[in-house]
């Protein structure tokens, strides 16, 4: 059994089209530059949560959500990889591209999807998503360049994600951005993978939340 060495992500590259995913970079960015001309006022900014790496820090950050799917009931964060309880919006089908790509990934269904992006010169903080160690949520994070340096955290080690495309585990480490002196954004989708992709990965003994780690681990030399 792998031990599991954070800082670590586990590459989603390998099961998805990247030359596709590189192609959609000028309709995203387009994307975000019309929202910021037409909607900048009504866009809520990307809050990290109660659980951030230093108590003070803000849990509002300067960055921007773009809800691709809206939940379709009172939000619980919980909820995210629950396909059943999110349904489009209008911003999706100005994308249509992305969500060509969206739809070539290894879910069964796919939940909550969001683009957070940052016009330049601010980072996000570094944060975990929640304390549950018996929740696995199953996603892909992606971008379509480099712009965004984004990161895995743990004991004062960071790693940055050198990959397009990522599954990481967000409760048992901590993950954020550098500050970037353009526009920068990730897509994250989540939901349920299929049963091609479930085969693939390995189930750790206990901590549910750490299974894309065990998998990186496992991987790794």
């Amino acid at each position: 059994m792998p031990i599991i060495q954070y800082p670590c992500y586990k590459s989603m590259d390998e099961f998805i089209d990247t030359k596709q995913l590189k192609a959609i970079d000028q309709e995203v960015t387009q994307f975000i530059e019309s929202y910021l001309m037409t909607e900048q006022a009504n866009t809520r900014h990307f809050e990290t949560g109660e659980i951030t790496q230093f108590p003070w820090q803000s849990k509002v950050t300067k960055s921007y959500v773009v809800q691709l799917t809206r939940h379709a009931t009172e939000y619980d964060y919980l909820d995210i990889n629950k396909p059943e309880l999110w349904n489009l919006t209008k911003y999706a089908k100005q994308v249509p591209l992305l969500m060509a790509f969206i739809r070539t990934l290894p879910f069964e269904k796919t939940a909550r999807i969001m683009i957070i992006f940052d016009k330049g010169g601010h980072g996000v903080t570094a944060h975990r998503d929640h304390s549950f160690q018996d929740l696995c949520h199953e996603f892909i994070w992606f971008r379509t360049n480099f712009n965004k340096r984004f990161y895995v955290y743990h004991n004062k080690q960071k790693q940055y994600i050198e990959s397009y495309s990522a599954w990481f585990d967000t409760v048992n480490q901590l993950h954020g951005s550098d500050p970037a002196q353009t526009l920068n954004f990730s897509i994250r989708v989540d939901g349920i993978f299929n049963a091609e992709m479930q085969k693939k990965i390995p189930f750790p003994a206990i901590n549910p939340a750490s299974r894309s780690a065990y998998w990186a681990c496992r991987n790794t030399p």
